[in-house]
């Protein structure tokens, strides 16, 4: 997956996953699109367990902006 607000954007994931759930499977691992690890979904989430746990708290953020075009920005003439 990919940032996005578009939630039509995830059908084809979700599809897929109701596939796999309905074969059967108890859930699926997948690479990240968003970063260097893995996602794991449960179709059941009483089959997990917390392993661990951990409190992190941020130091820093940093966003970069840029322009882009905006479909429902309007002009005025006035």
């Amino acid at each position: 997956m990919t940032w996005s607000e578009d939630e039509a954007d995830y059908v084809p994931t979700q599809i897929i996953a109701e596939l796999f759930k309905s074969r059967g499977y108890g859930g699926i691992v997948y690479r990240s699109g968003l970063g260097d690890g893995h996602n794991v979904v449960f179709f059941d989430v009483d089959v997990a367990g917390l392993v661990n746990c951990s409190l992190f708290e941020a130091d820093a953020v940093h966003f970069n902006f840029k322009q882009v075009t905006n479909p429902y920005f309007a002009h005025s003439d006035s």
